[in-house]
């Protein structure tokens, strides 16, 4: 009976209720983005912690959708920032990595450490890629080596910025309905996300909340 509603993340159930971010919509249209610069082979890099959130599984699906609407292949890989390079499933076939023009990165907590990767089996050095990935909040200041791989490696980067205190304004009025006037009226609340090209790499590195979240 206690009031009850998911955020950011939820459970599929026309009973329950929830606020996030739609992020199938937000990775269709980033994706569509990638493919509007002339990128056909795109990579989408799980963010391996959590495989099977519906955040994840949301983008992947919207970056599905995008890539069979122009007739092109879906690529996956999955980055897990707790192992060793060494370690990464990736390294079982680098084949994925030859010819990637661009990368969808579900969260950007693993962008240092992709490029990492990337670097370190001496890929992809002719060519800069476009990446795609939601929010900027999970950079974390890089440091000189890592600003090189910055510039090394990428061409552009878009970000879908997901509007997190309207998330939860929504969140808590809901529960506050459901304690005072006893509405028990189920919502399903998908919020629209904003697009943002960075040009300058200060940007995402701004701020100490860039590195005190946790991952995306």
């Amino acid at each position: 009976g206690s009031p009850l509603i998911f955020v950011d993340r939820y459970i599929s159930d026309e009973n329950l209720s929830v606020v996030t971010t739609n992020n199938f919509d937000g990775a269709y249209i980033l994706t569509k983005k990638l493919i509007e610069k002339g990128n056909k082979n795109i990579l989408f890099v799980f963010h391996g912690k959590s495989l099977f959130t519906t955040r994840q599984l949301d983008r992947f699906a919207g970056y599905q959708k995008a890539m069979l609407e122009y007739g092109l292949e879906s690529q996956k890989e999955y980055v897990y920032s707790d192992r060793p390079i060494s370690k990464q499933p990736i390294n079982s076939d680098f084949s994925c990595l030859n010819n990637i023009e661009a990368v969808f990165l579900s969260t950007s907590w693993d962008l240092l450490f992709f490029l990492k990767i990337l670097d370190q089996h001496g890929l992809n050095n002719n060519e800069k890629l476009d990446i795609a990935t939601f929010d900027k909040f999970s950079f974390i200041y890089p440091s000189d080596a890592e600003e090189s791989l910055i510039d090394k490696h990428i061409n552009s980067i878009t970000i879908m910025e997901q509007d997190h205190q309207q998330m939860a304004t929504k969140a808590v009025d809901y529960i506050i309905s459901q304690i005072m006037h006893r509405n028990k009226q189920t919502i399903k609340s998908f919020l629209d996300s904003t697009m943002i090209t960075l040009k300058d790499w200060a940007i995402p590195f701004v701020g100490l909340d860039s590195y005190t979240h946790p991952p995306n």
